[in-house]
């Protein structure tokens, strides 16, 4: 008996051995024990800031670095002086976690420095980038507090639009950090579960330190919801599953759900604008980036607050950051950021040309030598009737021109609509009952005049109200001029026969080197009056194009497709509304106020993204509502209603599905109705629907019913479906947009 146990000690101390060492070899990494750096201190005007002076390591399953450094000023950066050196152009760099030390003291913003100094320029870069996203107003707040006394020239700030509040605050405490609200009496609350539940001499945190299996069966615990985790929930040891997770991540969050605000656009544009005057005040600049996606704002908003607008359009490789296990960019990364950041502001007028270190050579000027040229040369037959004044009940016709490319060749050919985003907006225009014909048709060229040749054969044989053509890029770059003043000609010949010309492209930079100065303004005023720009706030001609990796076409060909529908449905219905074609789009739900029985409230998933006009999740700040886990274990209701304001006589609901990527019609309810009331108390239901399949993606689900008066209209959902995600399994219910017509 004795041997026999003797003999079944042995194996299983070896196998905890094999096991113990197959983890430590294969999975050192994935299970390295994570620690934030110590290094913040707080405000109570702006939350956490970086504490001036002290210096930690910095450790997750993606990277290690010993050496987490804030120099004397409080800001993660080399040691630098307040004041900038004479005949020096000086740049702050207010970034979020993008600009800081990660992985290395190798960030984006170090290898834009070094970049500038081996080229001889004489630009002095200042970082002054602070980790954590979604506190737009309380960065700006430490921008005018720690910042305008540098004496920068310019100051790049990444900010989302529209602006989001958080005070957050960030306590260091024993290995720990405590996100929080500021509440002290809380803080010091957790300090002491901390000092008992996570003490180190604790058999289970002891555990977690040494054995990687233990570690490994933890970290999947911790990650997962699923029936093993369910299992491993009935372990003694592992009963407290808020414990495991604490150990896992470092930190504990006393954050509450709702501290995140997401101002409104108005509010948004009076603080950039007072953030604008401050620092003009202070002999500098404000020049709005974001790191993430291009800010989806236009000219004109840029202009009105008197900043300006930096588009970065990096062109990254494989493997440009950590994988599934960090989403943030390596040393790789930031290199290409760092490219794509030099190349914009050299190539902008942002920096003065003495502080450049530039070839001497003198830029040519358009002169009267440049040869003119007239579209009398090609004798076209305007063969235009032009648009009369049409009644609502005659349709608009728009003509989509496209070049003759095949769309599953090659998706980074931008100088195409895809007949997919084509599809959807004449949906949208549907589901309004607006009478409007959209025709495709291809042109074929390769020269000039055969380009406006085609054009001009479609336009006359299909007379439309508006043309949408496609920007010729590959003639931008040999008949600049040329292809620029045939088009404004023709272009003065269409508005006469009151027929409105549009350029489509789906970013902002042309890929073309422009030669002549004249030749860019002349570009750049064409473009920005009649383009249908898919991002971005105004054309910078001299940028890199594209600026997606290669590596993730058919992500790319979703975006792209969602993009261009968007951005296409609104521009026409701008237009038609301009040229009093349309009146409105009757849509009495939006922007008005909007109640659920529950909402996630994060991630870009809020309440009132329901109804604010943005179908399509282009945009991080606005993807839809959706519910939030309270309840989501098991099936069960949620609703979403929105008050109207008055009574109307309505007749007609208009449902669109979630279009996040990877969350495709997530949520969409099995079982339904859609309920109506005069006071938000009594309901009646207009219809119930039952079964109802998954719906295709970007495909709005039309509902009618007969004529009722309502100032609130519901949706209940009574039977949930059951969604797949990273965090598990749940029954949730979700919605991309919603829109609500009278009779």
């Amino acid at each position: 008996m004795c041997r026999t146990l003797k003999k079944v000690g042995i194996i299983l101390i070896t196998f905890i051995l094999l096991l113990e060492g197959t983890f430590h070899l294969f999975f050192f990494q994935k299970l390295r024990i994570r620690h934030f750096p110590q290094v913040y201190t707080n405000d109570s005007l702006i939350g956490y800031k970086y504490a001036p002076g002290v210096s930690d390591f910095h450790a997750s399953p993606a990277y290690y670095n010993p050496s987490f450094t804030i120099n004397s000023l409080g800001f993660n950066d080399e040691e630098f002086e307040p004041q900038k050196h004479n005949g020096y152009f000086r740049i702050i760099v207010f970034d979020i976690s993008t600009g800081v030390d990660s992985e290395s003291p190798n960030n984006y913003v170090r290898q834009l420095r070094d970049q500038f100094t081996k080229e001889g320029h004489r630009i002095e870069i200042i970082n002054c980038s602070v980790d954590g996203g979604e506190r737009d107003v309380q960065r700006m707040a430490l921008l005018v507090q720690d910042m305008l006394h540098f004496n920068a020239d310019l100051i790049l700030f990444n900010c989302t639009i529209p602006l989001v509040s958080k005070l957050e605050f960030r306590t260091p405490y024993k290995n720990f950090t405590i996100f929080n609200n500021g509440d002290l009496t809380q803080i010091d609350t957790t300090k002491r579960y901390i000092d008992t539940a996570h003490d180190p001499t604790i058999f289970l945190n002891r555990l977690f330190k040494y054995s990687f299996t233990f570690r490994y069966i933890c970290k999947y615990y911790a990650e997962n919801e699923n029936w093993l985790t369910g299992q491993i929930s009935r372990l003694p040891l592992l009963h407290d599953k808020k414990r495991i997770v604490e150990i896992v991540t470092q930190h504990i969050d006393l954050r509450k759900p709702n501290a995140i605000r997401y101002l409104q656009m108005p509010e948004t544009f009076e603080k950039l604008k007072r953030l604008t005057e401050t620092i003009k005040a202070a002999n500098s600049k404000l020049v709005l980036f974001d790191s993430n996606q291009d800010l989806p704002i236009k000219s004109y908003f840029i202009q009105e607050l008197g900043s300006e607008y930096l588009q970065i359009h990096p062109v990254f490789v494989s493997g440009s950051t950590f994988g599934e296990l960090d989403g943030h960019l390596n040393s790789v990364g930031a290199k290409c950021y760092a490219d794509a950041f030099y190349e914009a502001l050299m190539s902008s007028n942002l920096i003065p040309n003495e502080y450049k270190n530039l070839p001497n050579q003198r830029v040519p000027k358009l002169n009267d030598s440049v040869q003119k040229f007239s579209l009398k040369d090609l004798n076209l037959d305007y063969n235009i009737l032009g648009r009369s004044d049409k009644g609502h009940d005659e349709a608009v016709k728009v003509l989509v021109l496209n070049t003759v490319k095949d769309t599953t060749v090659d998706e980074y050919d931008m100088d195409i609509i895809h007949p997919q985003s084509i599809e959807i907006v004449r949906k949208r225009f549907d589901v309004r009952n607006f009478q409007i014909r959209i025709n495709e048709a291809t042109i074929d060229y390769s020269s000039p005049e055969e380009y406006l040749r085609a054009i001009n054969d479609q336009v006359a044989a299909y007379q439309p109200q508006i043309v949408v053509l496609p920007l010729p890029y590959q003639l931008l770059r040999s008949h600049t001029t040329q292809i620029f003043n045939w088009i404004e000609e023709y272009q003065n010949i269409l508005n006469k026969k009151n027929v409105i010309l549009l350029f489509h492209y789906t970013f902002d930079d042309v890929n073309v080197r422009f030669q002549i100065v004249e030749e860019k303004q002349m570009a750049e005023q064409l473009l920005l009056q009649n383009s249908i720009q898919c991002s971005s706030s105004r054309v910078n001609l001299n940028s890199i194009f594209p600026p997606y990796e290669r590596t993730s076409i058919n992500d790319r060909l979703e975006q792209k497709i969602r993009t261009q529908a968007n951005t296409l449905f609104l521009t026409l219905r701008q237009i038609l509304r301009n040229t009093n074609v349309i009146e409105s789009d009757f849509n009495i739900a939006h922007t008005k106020t909007v109640l659920a029985s529950s909402s996630a409230e994060q991630k870009g998933f809020f309440q009132g993204s329901i109804n604010d006009n943005v179908i399509a999740s282009i945009f991080s700040w606005s993807k839809g509502w959706l519910s939030d886990t309270t309840q989501a274990h098991a099936n069960h209701e949620e609703w979403i209603s929105v008050d109207l304001e008055k009574n109307y006589s309505v007749k007609r609901v208009v449902l669109y599905p979630i279009t996040e990527k990877g969350m495709v019609s997530y949520g969409f309810p099995v079982d339904f109705e859609i309920k109506a009331s005069l006071n938000g108390v009594e309901w009646k239901t207009l219809r119930i629907i039952t079964d109802y399949p998954l719906p295709d993606y970007e495909q709005p689900q039309v509902f009618t019913f007969d004529p009722c008066n309502a100032r609130y209209i519901r949706i209940l959902g009574t039977k949930l479906r059951k969604n797949s995600y990273p965090d598990g399994e749940f029954y949730r219910m979700g919605l991309g947009e919603m829109e609500v017509y009278c009779n």
